[in-house]
């Protein structure tokens, strides 16, 4: 019988580890930082205060982090932790920097091409649904090497709203096809590899730091589920309206 009982011991140790194991899950996360490209000194002369304003906020940008957790199937995008002190993180420069660059929670499910962007627009939040196959890539061979991975260039169009109205912006992005998930940052996904740069409207998310197969306590992605829900065309009409308040107040 004590025979008995040190063998069903051992084989439950044995299972533990790998019962924890089940309990955790393997995804890869992508840390990204943004510069902008604009050279302010060809600016300076035409419009003084407002090319300080925007150099100042450029410098700020610099401090913001970004990561995409994803697996096979999904991924998350949102901003990492601020590394600025707690004096400077709810200044009005960093609020402007976070709001031209990203500020919100974007999943990507590659399989049905669902995206879900939770994005707040002054004290309203709204889930802004769209598909993956809604962006329409143009790809080329021309190639770089970025953290030594071979990349390829793609090319889209997207769409913003400013105080002009609707502004059509060129997007160029980088790929790498040695690291096959079709994820990228901010809304970028669908190209036959990881995207580890991409340029909109002279701003860049490049890639940091690169950790595949990461085993993590659990999958950190999840679904946004708060907020008004909206097609991108509807926030659109939102962001117009919005807009146009503005200028009549």
């Amino acid at each position: 019988m004590q025979n008995h009982f040190y063998f069903y011991f051992k084989i439950i140790l044995l299972l533990i580890p790998s019962l924890v194991y089940s309990q955790r899950a393997t995804n890869s996360v992508v840390t990204y930082k943004v510069k902008n490209t604009t050279n302010f000194e060809e600016t300076r002369n035409k419009n003084p205060k407002a090319t300080e304003l925007m150099s100042n906020v450029a410098r700020y940008m610099e401090n913001i982090q970004f990561k995409l957790v994803f697996n096979k199937m999904e991924s998350l995008f949102e901003e990492l932790e601020s590394m600025v002190s707690d004096e400077k993180k709810d200044s009005y420069l960093q609020a402007l920097g976070r709001s031209m660059t990203f500020n919100g929670k974007l999943y990507t499910n590659i399989k049905s091409g669902l995206v879900l962007y939770q994005k707040t627009l002054t004290s309203d939040v709204f889930l802004i649904e769209s598909n993956v196959k809604d962006i329409k890539w143009q790809l080329t061979s021309e190639t770089k090497k970025i953290d030594n991975y071979t990349c390829y260039k793609a090319t889209t169009v997207t769409t913003i709203e400013s105080v002009r109205g609707a502004v059509d912006l060129p997007v160029t992005a980088w790929y790498a096809p040695n690291i096959p998930f079709a994820f990228g940052p901010k809304n970028y996904a669908g190209l036959p590899g990881l995207i580890l740069e991409v340029e909109v409207n002279k701003l860049v998310f490049y890639a940091v730091k690169i950790d595949l197969n990461k085993l993590m306590k659990d999958s950190g992605i999840v679904a946004p589920v708060k907020g008004k829900k909206v097609t991108i065309k509807e926030f659109h009409e939102i962001e117009k309206n919005g807009f146009s308040q503005y200028r009549t107040n």
